[in-house]
């Protein structure tokens, strides 16, 4: 299906079903846009045995997942609806309590020997909503997990190519309710806006 069908499907589904079961149907599960199946699989795959996790613990989200974006960007205009292309990127959500809570129980210790970053405060907001930004995180030798485990990996992944020309990115969900609470935000304003 071409882009311009999946956001008329989305579009037509939008008034019939309510923001949770428009996020099962449309982010959560079925088919990805960027990716075969096969090659989904590859990459939820690596990423999962990376963390030590499931690979159903791990889902494409966003445009690479529809083939445009229902999120809308402070600061740039018309991006909902903005099709997948050559400078998106891959975003993926790892939802995953048993590593949520083992990277939390190493903030804590970090938090404990009287340690600071620059973006604690940011980053509590996001913690707070059942997630953890990579972004947010501080990075120090002292908390090796940021860079370690989670830059030079995902790094590794998009130059590697091996899942196309893009840049792959991820967030980590406590669980699938504070996953799908996020999506559901985005959902909404797109419910709103055919109102």
């Amino acid at each position: 299906m071409e882009i311009s069908e999946r956001i008329i499907d989305f579009k037509c589904q939008l008034p019939i079903f309510d923001e949770k079961t428009l996020v099962r149907k449309f982010l959560t599960s079925g088919d990805c846009y960027v990716v075969d199946k096969d090659t989904y699989l590859d990459l939820k795959t690596t990423i999962a045995d990376h963390f030590s996790i499931h690979p159903n613990e791990v889902i494409i989200v966003g445009s690479a997942k529809l083939g445009f974006s229902i999120a809308e960007n402070l600061g740039k205009s018309k991006h909902r609806y903005r099709q997948f292309s050559d400078t998106s990127d891959i975003d993926v959500a790892i939802v995953s309590q048993g590593l949520f809570d083992q990277i939390w129980e190493k903030l804590y210790d970090y938090i404990e020997e009287k340690n600071y970053w620059q973006k604690q405060q940011e980053f509590t907001t996001y913690h707070f909503t059942g997630w953890m930004r990579p972004d947010m995180l501080p990075n120090s030798p002292r908390f090796n997990f940021t860079q370690t485990m989670w830059w030079d990996f995902f790094n590794n992944l998009t130059s590697s190519q091996k899942y196309g020309n893009y840049k792959i990115r991820g967030g980590l969900y406590r669980n699938w309710h504070f996953l799908e609470k996020y999506q559901v935000k985005c959902v909404r304003q797109c419910k709103l806006e055919i109102q």
